[in-house]
């Protein structure tokens, strides 16, 4: 998460400040314009986290820093509701149904 959020501030940020004809004094704009580019960014790799949560459970604790970036963009987004539906719909194809068997799911 924080590379691609450095990756952002540092790329796509200087293509807008330039495109637009930004100035140092033109601070709001350019934090509007931040903003806008970070919440993207943390919407979008909370959805994918989000898709991959089952795996990502399954891995524990190696995918602890999957989980660590998943925190941060429920906590900048409005994903919750997502994270929930998406998980629920997991468990219930993955293991609610006759050929999982109570072993495998402990």
């Amino acid at each position: 998460l924080w590379p691609t959020l450095r990756w952002v501030r540092a790329v796509p940020l200087e293509f807008f400040k330039t495109a637009l004809r930004l100035k140092r004094g033109d601070g709001a704009a350019i934090e509007s314009w931040r903003g806008r580019l970070e919440y993207t960014v943390h919407e979008h790799l909370g959805a994918l986290r989000i898709h991959e949560l089952f795996d990502i459970i399954v891995d524990y604790p190696d995918s602890l820093p999957a989980i660590t970036d998943l925190r941060t963009c429920l906590q900048n987004t409005t994903l919750h509701a997502a994270l929930v539906d998406s998980f629920v719909d997991a468990m219930r194809s993955r293991l609610l149904h006759a050929g999982a068997s109570t072993v495998d799911i402990v």
